[in-house]
Formats: C-alpha cells, sequence, structure tokens
C-alpha cells in the first residue's frame, strides 16, 4: 500500500529509535511486534557548484556538495557500469555519520578495498565532522610530510581515478573525497593535463615541477651560495648581495626565515579573511610590508626577491596539503643549508628521497611508477600521447587488465 520507494521491516527497537532519529518515518500497526521504516527524509543541501580549490579552464565545472547521496549520483552520471559498487555504511562514532565506499568491483584490487574497508572500521571517535579527520584517522604514517590520500573535490577526477582501479571515499557533509593508493605524481597532477593536448599539457606540466622545485630548493640553494661558495657566483651577482645587505644587521639565515614567515603569514591571512578583502590583503600587504622590510633594514631586496620567488613555486603545486607540506620541507632545506652549504642541503635531499622510498600508501610505494619501476600508460613527468589504452597502471594491481 506505502507508495514510497525504501521501505523496511524491523523488529529491533534500538534500530527503530536510530531510524527516527535518523529522519525517517516509522509506522506501527495495530498489536504487531514489528515496524515499517519508510525513508521519508529530505535534508536541504547545497546545489552542485563550481570547485573552489581545483580550477580548470577546460573541463568540467561542477564539484561536490555536502550531501552523499548528490555526490554518489555525480560519479554515477560518470561510470554508467554494472560493476561500480558504492557501500554505504555507518561509521562507529557517536554521531552515527555515514561513508561511501566507492571502486570498481571487476577492477579493484580486492585487497586493497579490503583494507580500505579495515581502516574504517577500526575508526572509533566521538565525531566525525569532515573528510580530513577520516583521512587523519585512517593513515599509517601522521608523522608523515606527505599526504597518503589525494583529496579532491572534482568528481571527474575522482571517476577517473575509479576507473583505473582506485577506491574513493566520500563522508555525509563533506564536499571531498578521498582517493587511495596516491603517490607523488598523482599528487602533482591536475585534471587539465589530458585536457589540453599533448604539447600544450607537457608545457603546464614542466612548470608545474619547475615551480615546484623552485619553491622548496631556491631559498636554500641561494643561501648556500652566499655563505659558503662565493666562487660559484659572478663578481656582479656578489656584489649586488653585499650592496643589498649593506644596512641589514640580522644574519643572513636568520633572515630568510623571517621573510618565509612573513609570507606565510600573508597567505594564512589571505585565506581567512572573507571575501574580495583577503585578496587585497594578499597583494597589498606582501607589498607594503616588503617594502617596509627593506627600508628598515630588516630584510634585503634580493633576499625579498628569492622568497617571492618561492612562493609563486608553492602556487604551482595542485594539491593544497603537498603545498603545506612543501612549506616546512623548504625550511628543512634552509636550516640544513645554513648550517652546511650545499653538502647540508646534499644531506638533507637523500634523506628526503629516502624518507619518500620508505613511504607507502595503502601498500603502495610513494614513488611508483618510477620507483619500483612498472608499467604506466604515459611517462610520469612529460605528459605522453592520449591512445586507446586497454590496460590500467599496473602499480595498484588491479584484477581485470582490460579497461572497458
Amino acid at each position: 500500500v506505502l507508495t514510497a520507494s525504501d521501505v523496511s521491516v524491523e523488529s529491533d527497537w534500538y534500530k527503530v529509535k536510530r531510524a527516527i532519529t535518523d529522519g525517517q518515518t516509522v509506522m506501527f500497526v495495530g498489536d504487531e511486534e514489528r515496524a515499517a521504516i519508510i525513508d521519508t527524509r529530505g535534508y536541504e543541501h547545497r546545489s552542485v557548484g563550481t570547485t573552489e580549490n581545483e580550477k580548470v579552464v577546460r573541463g568540467p565545472q561542477e564539484g561536490f556538495n555536502e550531501s552523499l547521496r548528490t555526490n554518489i549520483t555525480l560519479l554515477r552520471r560518470m561510470i554508467r557500469r554494472e560493476d561500480l559498487v558504492c557501500e554505504i555504511r555507518e561509521m562507529d562514532v557517536q554521531n552515527h555519520i555515514r561513508a561511501a565506499i566507492v571502486y570498481l568491483d571487476g577492477s579493484a584490487n580486492p585487497a586493497l578495498v579490503q583494507e580500505v574497508k579495515r581502516r574504517i572500521a577500526g575508526v572509533q571517535t566521538r565525531m566525525m565532522s569532515n573528510i580530513g579527520v577520516l583521512e587523519q584517522l585512517t593513515e599509517n604514517h601522521p608523522l608523515s610530510p606527505f599526504p597518503q590520500v589525494l583529496t579532491t573535490e572534482r568528481p571527474d577526477r575522482t571517476a577517473s581515478h575509479i576507473m583505473q582501479g582506485y577506491v574513493a571515499v566520500l563522508l555525509d557533509g563533506s564536499p571531498f573525497a578521498n582517493i587511495m593508493p596516491t603517490t607523488l605524481f598523482t599528487l602533482m597532477s591536475s585534471s587539465e593535463d589530458v585536457y589540453l593536448r599533448q604539447m600544450q599539457g607537457t608545457v603546464v606540466r614542466l612548470v608545474r615541477y619547475i615551480g615546484a622545485l623552485i619553491s622548496i630548493l631556491l631559498p636554500g640553494y641561494f643561501l648556500s651560495l652566499v655563505l659558503y661558495h662565493q666562487g660559484m657566483m659572478s663578481t656582479e651577482a656578489l656584489s649586488t648581495v653585499v650592496a643589498s645587505r649593506k644596512m641589514v644587521f640580522a644574519p643572513m639565515g636568520l633572515e630568510l626565515l623571517f621573510l618565509l614567515l612573513v609570507f606565510q603569514l600573508i597567505r594564512e591571512a589571505g585565506l581567512r579573511v572573507p571575501g574580495s578583502i583577503g585578496q587585497a590583503i594578499g597583494i597589498i600587504g606582501g607589498l607594503i610590508l616588503g617594502q617596509a622590510a627593506v627600508s628598515a633594514n630588516l630584510a634585503s631586496s634580493v633576499m625579498l626577491i628569492v622568497v617571492a620567488l618561492s612562493g609563486l613555486g608553492n602556487f604551482c603545486i595542485p594539491d593544497y596539503a603537498t603545498q603545506i607540506s612543501a612549506s616546512y620541507i623548504r625550511v628543512a632545506f634552509v636550516i640544513a643549508a645554513w648550517i652546511g652549504g650545499l653538502l647540508g642541503m646534499s644531506c638533507m635531499l637523500v634523506a628526503f628521497f629516502a624518507l619518500m622510498a620508505s613511504l607507502k600508501s595503502f601498500g603502495i610505494p610513494f614513488l611508483t611508477p618510477a620507483s619500483p619501476k612498472t608499467y604506466s600508460k604515459r611517462p610520469a613527468i612529460v605528459r605522453g600521447r592520449i591512445t586507446m589504452h586497454a590496460k590500467t597502471d599496473d602499480y595498484i594491481n588491479t584484477r581485470e587488465g582490460e579497461l572497458l
């Protein structure tokens, strides 16, 4: 008689109470010991809008919102396959929030799917409010400077990874998706890399990697040359540095750390101030503070340019969590250069490569497909030609080699 699409019969009084608190309708009939649970929920939610943090020029403009059902619908509209599995389960938290595990049953590695389910089932906390909290509670290396899952707000990027055999996790009330496993090259990729033609995508990707290297290595490298390796600089460049620091009283290493801190303060203030005021603070605040620091002999103009180039390179990194990681990796290289010059930077570089080589994301080495070397449909850095490929990336050990 009931015309609702989702009706179930339940005799457990605890589950009946949970259904009522979850917004569903419960109908009791006469002296029956069972009740009918009818899904009549109609939560208010934000409509599907554009992405805020992962903007592209060519490609879909819609992003996830806070409704779990809407996010699943966005994925199903792009992946129209019968083996697309979406497991919605209630997490063991006191606010009884739901999570969705999305994967292709015919492609995803069963060991990977079981590992994701095991970690989510092991989460026991008082409240789960955001996908970022879930990420921290399910990662193996909480002190690692590198993210171990890819967080994205784009349905097209999530669908592309699911088709390649990855597993995505969505959380009710969070407009982001966690994709696992992830690698360094996945974190450095963008949706627009494949939307552009081969040469255009290659140039964009090369500029991104060059910007990341400038952001991390340039301040420490410049400090090493000025303090320990003046012979590697030309006379004109060395004279410019000496002239710009004529009235600066602080040591060069301390000056560089001070400017990096000021840059982070301006960036954080620009993010937290609402609306267009934040952009004004980022631009005007940087100009005024930079000019005032040079006029007050707190910093040299050459060092200010180095920090500005480093900040621009940091914005080339597409993933926000990786941008934050690059910020304190840059500080580590500056301290190593201040202590030991290029030798200190070399030791720090070897240490970070060793850390990345030992790091794994849900059982997948962080530097794949470069180390260990595996099959990939296109190069990791230089974007190859897009062809009709028939195999997925083998480093995630998919069940089938065919991609329909």
